[in-house]
């Protein structure tokens, strides 16, 4: 049964999602989790998951307070449904077909859902599935403990739907069921499969980059030699967008075996081996990670660990060393272009007084104040989206032209050039070669290409004349 629910959480029930520093002892260290923000106060079981999961990123973080706020939102509009399981089925259908009239366009509930892709419907009921399951065996001892445990509306909501989860798991397999390593990640929701589609990879194309460096990034004369260097590390190096915002100012330097190239790093942002600028009371380094560098000499955590726009993610990758990245060069001389970039740039950041540069990064302000200040990576996608726009590219994750299609175009070079998938997956960082699929799929002009060449080949062979 649905759990019966106070009249004046359905008259006052909003929500909001809000970053909270979280101290869980009496010391002074403390997480920052985004955490749901009810009328009847902060969603504490969520808190508590968010805080067991803590190792997860923020932005997956996220993306559950936001399935959880989606069910909520759906609970509380339909207060009448005593059915747990047939609303399940509801809002698993919802999400998929969206809640306007398609003949009226109106939508009495007000929810105001569009259409959701099966993939992106698959990925909202897999993180409510493990958020449902955690809390319905937590709760079983908790509530065997202190049967007089007092819920806010909001926990007595979600519980309600945990317990039906928990009790009705078999039959609503086919409905809340999390994608396995076999199914394609097209598989929808409720037994329906959503078409697969395997259209153009989303590369930024190749032929434009040059161009993109010279003149999309140069306004007024004045070049961006920052942006240049971080677009530079994507496309040559094949780096996800957020990694090069880890880089510290000593993290480049020349190839000892190369002068002319750029030898890099890109150490974990906080396990990776710290500088060795931060001493003891008898002036000798202090070895340590980066997490306790950042603490101890200027007060800040690492930029994984933070919910601000001074936030930069990292992904689970195959590391080159001891918590650390080094780029594979495709093309190699992009080694040195690079050497060249960041020399100019060191010379702009040179401008910038000590006391200005608050922190270790690379990648900062240096005309929009607050200067010397971390370079946000939101400010870096706007900059690159005008920079392709200077040149007259369209700015869309499906044509490449979005940061993430510089690694898109990185493995297909790779690929291109013969590369073993085996070496792909160690120049992209990929843990297993399957990783590597998604960048490295052939385009329909190399499909063309390759049934032509087939055909002239049969052709010699056969004496086909036509």
């Amino acid at each position: 049964m649905f759990y019966a629910l106070p009249s004046r959480f359905w008259l006052m029930f909003s929500s909001v999602s809000v970053s909270r520093q979280v101290y869980n002892d009496s010391s002074g260290s403390f997480y920052e989790v985004p955490v749901l923000h009810t009328e009847t106060g902060y969603f504490d079981s969520l808190l508590d998951y968010c805080l067991e999961k803590r190792g997860k990123s923020t932005v997956w973080m996220r993306k559950l307070v936001h399935s959880v706020q989606l069910l909520l939102e759906y609970v509380y509009v339909n207060p009448h449904e005593q059915n747990n399981e047939q609303l399940f089925k509801n809002f698993a259908s919802k999400l998929q077909t969206g809640t306007f009239n398609p003949q009226t366009g109106h939508d009495p509930s007000r929810l105001g859902w569009r259409p959701r892709t099966p993939y992106d419907v698959q990925q909202i009921i897999t993180r409510l599935s493990d958020f449902l399951d955690w809390l319905s065996q937590r709760d079983s001892s908790v509530i065997v403990a202190n049967p007089r445990v007092r819920m806010s509306a909001t926990d007595k909501a979600i519980r309600g739907c945990a317990e039906t989860y928990r009790r009705r798991y078999t039959l609503l397999g086919h409905i809340w069921k999390p994608p396995t390593d076999t199914e394609q990640t097209t598989r929808a929701v409720g037994g329906s499969s959503g078409p697969r589609v395997t259209g153009e990879p989303p590369a930024f194309p190749d032929e434009r980059f040059e161009e993109l460096l010279e003149r999309g990034f140069t306004i007024g004369g004045r070049t961006n030699y920052r942006d240049q260097a971080i677009t530079l590390l994507m496309h040559g190096g094949g780096f996800r967008v957020s990694e090069p915002m880890h880089i510290y100012i000593g993290d480049v330097t020349r190839d000892p075996s190369n002068y002319l190239r750029a030898h890099v790093r890109i150490h974990h942002p906080s396990l990776g081996e710290a500088p060795g600028d931060l001493l003891d009371e008898r002036g000798r380094p202090i070895r340590c990670g980066r997490a306790e560098y950042l603490q101890r000499k200027y007060g800040l955590a690492p930029r994984i660990d933070l919910m601000s726009k001074r936030e930069a993610g990292w992904k689970g990758v195959a590391l080159d060393g001891k918590y650390y990245l080094v780029p594979f060069w495709f093309k190699p001389d992009y080694a040195e272009l690079f050497m060249q970039i960041w020399e100019k740039y060191m010379e702009e950041v040179a401008d910038i007084p000590l006391n200005q540069r608050r922190h270790p990064y690379a990648f900062m302000n240096l005309r929009r104040e607050p200067k010397g200040s971390i370079y946000a990576l939101d400010k870096f996608i706007t900059s690159h989206g005008r920079a392709c726009e200077r040149i007259g590219l369209q700015v869309a994750k499906h044509l490449g032209t979005t940061p993430h299609g510089h690694r898109h175009s990185y493995g297909r070079r790779l690929a291109a050039a013969g590369i073993p998938h085996n070496l792909i997956k160690k120049c992209m960082h990929h843990a297993t070669e399957q990783s590597q699929e998604v960048y490295t799929t052939s385009t329909t002009q190399e499909a063309l290409v390759a049934l032509e060449a087939g055909f002239q080949r049969m052709r010699f062979n056969t004496g086909i004349s036509k």
